[in-house]
């Protein structure tokens, strides 16, 4: 989903045995400048159309990613953005001085994107 200017949604449908849950996986912002508003308007716009197409009952995204772009996605939660994220093990393979940068979580960005590939 994207305004062709602004911003890139990527989603997912994941069937569940009592409900489909549409995944945000990914969310691009393709222009820094843009108006927060403006964004947020044309996405829930969008995800309303798109919710009566499919009937989805659920909506999620990675609480990292939401974080990383509440000033567009602010109106999709309420539930409380924890930080969490998978159990992760780093090895330093010849990256010397640029390993511990690895072991701080706030260098991680992590996104349901992600997280389908394994």
């Amino acid at each position: 989903m994207t305004d062709g200017a602004n911003y890139l949604l990527i989603y997912r449908f994941k069937e569940h045995s009592f409900f489909d849950e549409l995944r945000i996986t990914d969310f691009l912002v393709l222009n820094p400048k843009a108006s927060g508003s403006k964004v947020r308007q044309d996405i829930r716009k969008k995800l309303k159309v798109l919710q009566k197409e499919t009937c989805y009952s659920l909506m999620s995204i990675s609480a990292q990613e939401f974080k990383q772009h509440h000033k567009y996605l602010s109106y999709l939660g309420f539930l409380p953005a924890l930080d969490l994220g998978p159990i992760l093990t780093v090895k330093n393979l010849n990256m010397n001085e640029l390993f511990p940068n690895l072991l701080k979580i706030k260098n991680w960005g992590f996104t349901l994107g992600d997280m389908e590939l394994f």
